[in-house]
């Protein structure tokens, strides 16, 4: 006859022949009736202690709180939040790959300051996904965020800036949010500015939700949909560019849509750019065209299908399609 779980833990507490064993036993039967329990790992980068050493002792929900400049390539290969409490560094020790790597789903990790050379400040491998919030990155030599091969990303509050490429790509059938956690509906808008190529890039039919008020000003292309890709794109600052929108190569831009009843989708994009608020050629508009400057050029004969109201759009070769 099998022992009930509270005969189990009686037995633990009651008759501690071995400390050992019967700590183990009590704690592997509260992971059974309360859950696995978790752990805050504490590593100090300036007292020589190592984030990779941290991540060799955690297991899956552990939290690790960072603090100090880090010297060392992060590769997060279990389901963990890294915690840089608003201040912590990673400077990479190899500036050819990616500062902080990811490997796994359900990866936290907000808090840090990476601004050292890098050729990706955060990288997703393949059918990874994380949340990235409320960190500072700057100067990689590619992207400040890749999102790659059906990996899933939610970035929240996040300062992206002075990248190469640009500050995200969405690219390899992969799946990002980008200013809200849609399962939630809470907006938390991320700056992504003064990018040289690009603030944002979906591409290899890959799907962003660009909403909650994000700040995307100062690049040369604000965001870039190309090759089959879909980007909801609404209740955004998108400012300053050459370009606000650009869709291109059989990309999608789903623009507000004033008949939805969820007002993250109905809230107007806004912003002065150089050049156009929104160019479209051999893609897909849907919904209302907001950005400015408005212009008037004609599209060529037979371009157009549906009506776009506050047109403002360049559009070559491409469909519009009504709200």
């Amino acid at each position: 006859m099998r022992p009930t779980l509270l005969a189990m833990l009686a037995a633990a507490l009651l008759f501690p022949t071995c400390p050992s064993a019967q700590e183990e036993t009590a704690l592997s039967i509260a992971d059974l009736l309360f859950g696995p329990r978790t752990r805050t790992l504490r590593v100090d980068c300036d007292r020589g202690q190592t984030v990779t050493r941290a991540l060799a002792r955690a297991g899956a929900g552990d939290t690790i709180l960072v603090r100090g400049t880090c010297t060392e390539s992060v590769v997060i290969d279990k389901a963990i939040t890294l915690d840089g409490g608003g201040s912590a560094r990673i400077v990479p020790a190899d500036p050819s790959d990616a500062t902080i790597r990811v490997t796994v789903r359900r990866v936290h990790i907000r808090g840090f300051i990476l601004e050292s050379t890098s050729q990706f400040q955060i990288a997703f491998a393949t059918d990874a996904s994380a949340t990235v919030e409320s960190n500072v990155l700057r100067n990689a030599t590619n992207f400040g965020v890749s999102v790659g091969f059906r990996s899933f990303a939610t970035l929240l509050g996040n300062t992206i800036t002075d990248c190469i490429a640009g500050g995200v790509l969405v690219i390899s059938g992969s799946t990002a949010q980008i200013g809200i956690d849609t399962f939630n509906g809470i907006p938390s808008p991320n700056t992504i500015s003064d990018n040289v190529t690009a603030g944002i890039i979906v591409a290899g039919g890959s799907q962003a939700e660009i909403l909650g008020g994000n700040t995307i000003s100062n690049n040369n292309l604000g965001v870039l949909a190309v090759d089959t890709s879909v980007a909801r794109v609404a209740g955004n600052q998108i400012s300053g560019n050459n370009i606000g929108i650009l869709v291109d190569r059989g990309g999608v831009v789903q623009l507000p849509l004033p008949a939805n009843p969820n007002p993250v989708l109905t809230a107007l994009n806004t912003g002065e750019n150089a050049q156009m608020g929104i160019a479209c050629q051999n893609g897909t508009l849907i919904g209302v065209a907001d950005l400015q400057p408005a212009v008037s050029l004609p599209a060529p004969s037979g371009a157009l299908s549906g009506v776009v109201s506050n047109l403002n759009t360049l559009c070559i070769d491409q469909t519009v399609l009504a709200p």
